[in-house]
């Protein structure tokens, strides 16, 4: 999902096997990995080093990597030194315009380790110690003005669960597809006593002109800034996000009634065990072509879970629910009905 975490820490301070023991290879871009893909290494008067020649090309490489994958709402680790903000400026950019939040994890050896750690290190990536000492220093005298760690795992796996048990009742309702008039008809007006939740793909297309949208834009606006309304975002709805910037949500978990919820527009085949690690891409889009069938033939995985969608080619299952247009579950202290 939409997170960005920074690795920080001096260089031979452990970051890039810090990410192999926690089995983050595939979700890290590596400022050292790149530069090395760019260039061979060079020769200098102390032997072959890392090409710091192509310096200037790692980082646009990287910046270029990071985007597309915030793009798709990829879980990131940037694995490099990160001393400052200046050096993180580009990160702070990106994750505003694609609605990520920014933590990061500072390595916290002493400089007589990092030294030790650098004199230890195969020839070619060793650095002279000044560098060394000068990025410790630095990194010493000044925390980043983001949300800092210290359990890379417990961060990974901390998911939010809201309890809406003070509401008398949950409706969720499936994809509107402009069917704006046939919404109020059937809900009349808003309850502050009932949470309402959509699964997103509000208007047909993304196609946003004209006045009748224009109305029901401010409509859904409105609705989005109630306490008891959640907005959810759908694969017709990549225009709405800079209207509604943080308020479409990739998913939404909630207990009710002793139950556990699992919202989401595209549908997934099980819980995943580590749901930060899903693409927000795979939460909209979807993961599968039938995952209510798949999401009932995983109860282990699932652990009681109840997944609410509206993905493709999917009907309702046992304990995952396909809402087509303006379909919608309530779910009350007797029954869930869909309706």
């Amino acid at each position: 999902m939409r997170k960005l975490l920074l690795l920080r820490g001096t260089v031979g301070s452990g970051k890039s096997t810090l990410v192999s023991d926690l089995g983050l290879d595939d979700y890290t871009l590596s400022s050292d990995k790149i530069r090395i893909m760019l260039g061979s290494r060079e020769l200098t008067s102390d032997g072959f080093k890392l090409p710091h020649s192509v310096n200037k090309q790692t980082y646009d490489i990287l910046h270029s990597l990071l985007e597309e994958r915030m793009k798709r709402g990829e879980f990131t680790v940037i694995d490099a030194v990160n001393s400052d903000f200046n050096s993180c400026k580009y990160y702070a950019n990106l994750a505003s315009k694609y609605r990520y939040e920014i933590a990061y994890y500072q390595i916290d050896k002493s400089l007589k380790e990092c030294l030790e750690i650098n004199k230890s290190r195969e020839y070619f990536k060793k650095v002279n110690n000044d560098k060394v000492i000068k990025f410790h220093k630095t990194i010493n005298k000044s925390d980043l003005p983001f949300k800092r760690i210290y359990d890379i795992d417990k961060y990974i796996d901390d998911v939010k669960v809201y309890k809406l048990d003070n509401y008398k009742k949950v409706i969720v309702i499936g994809s509107l597809d402009d069917k704006f008039d046939r919404l109020y008809k059937i809900f009349g007006e808003f309850r502050d006593d009932i949470k309402y939740i959509f699964l997103g793909n509000y208007f047909g297309n993304i196609d946003l002109c004209g006045d009748t949208k224009s109305y029901w834009l401010d409509k859904l606006l409105d609705l989005s800034n109630r306490e008891n309304v959640v907005m959810l975002e759908g694969s017709k709805d990549s225009l709405l996000a800079d209207r509604f910037r943080n308020k479409l949500l990739d998913c939404y978990l909630f207990t009710f009634n002793r139950s556990i919820y699992f919202c989401n527009s595209g549908g997934l085949p099980y819980m995943a065990e580590r749901l930060n690690l899903i693409s927000s891409y795979q939460l909209i889009n979807g993961a599968c072509d039938n995952p209510t069938s798949l999401w009932d033939t995983n109860t282990a995985r699932n652990k009681g879970i109840i997944q609410l969608h509206c993905g493709k080619k999917s009907l309702c299952g046992k304990s995952s629910y396909c809402l087509s247009t303006l379909d919608s579950v309530v779910i009350s202290g007797h029954k869930d009905t869909v309706v």
